[in-house]
């Protein structure tokens, strides 16, 4: 497997707005994401799957992304970032599907929303549990079949997964700190302790002037 961790585009939160519970990408982001997706189309990238974050700048995100590979992502609650929300359950199946017609929603969405209501107390060691939970999950899909997988994810969750993944130091966001619409690869070969970290927090494909944090 191949996977490649994408972080979403920047938001309004991240741009310094007024903050807001579950924040759009701003224009930078949107000019992010595309150029995101322009980069793995342009590639030759032979992907077909495609997770992501039910937060709403990662759902607009895997929307540029997705469009040029002609991909149908998946929604799983477990990509989203720590802590999940502030307050409140998130997108509801229903406007997530209006929303963002043709994305395959995991069971764990509902009616109610995606996050579960103690998510927003999640502590670090929570936080590398799911990481550890969606790696396995991720395994046991396509470790074996060397598949390409793109992951649209965040900041703080990124670095869980990749230091759990590298054993890492726990302050995750002293090695890996993602800049907006970054590409990570991470490899797993056929073999034991195979899973090799390519290359991080890759930015080459981002105009210059659109480059934040």
């Amino acid at each position: 497997m191949q996977l490649y961790l994408v972080r979403h585009g920047q938001s309004t939160n991240n741009a310094g707005h007024p903050r807001v519970v579950d924040p759009n990408l701003t224009e930078i982001g949107v000019v992010q994401a595309t150029a995101t997706g322009e980069h793995f189309q342009k590639s030759n990238f032979d992907a077909r799957f495609l997770y992501t974050s039910p937060m709403r700048r990662a759902l607009q995100t895997t929307l540029r992304v997705k469009e040029p590979l002609g991909i149908s992502p998946f929604v799983h609650p477990d990509v989203c970032e720590t802590g999940g929300l502030s307050v409140g359950r998130g997108m509801v199946r229903e406007e997530i599907e209006a929303e963002f017609p043709g994305y395959i929603l995991n069971a764990g969405i509902s009616e109610e929303g995606w996050a579960h209501p103690d998510l927003h107390k999640e502590i670090d060691m929570g936080a590398t549990l799911r990481a550890m939970r969606l790696w396995d999950m991720l395994c046991q899909r396509h470790a074996d079949k060397k598949d390409r997988v793109i992951m649209v994810s965040h900041g703080d969750f990124g670095g869980f997964l990749l230091s759990y993944l590298f054993e890492a130091h726990p302050q995750k966001e002293e090695f890996f700190n993602l800049y907006n619409c970054s590409v990570s690869l991470i490899e797993v070969g056929s073999g034991a302790n195979t899973t090799t970290l390519t290359y991080v927090n890759s930015i080459e494909h981002l105009p210059l002037e659109s480059i934040t944090r």
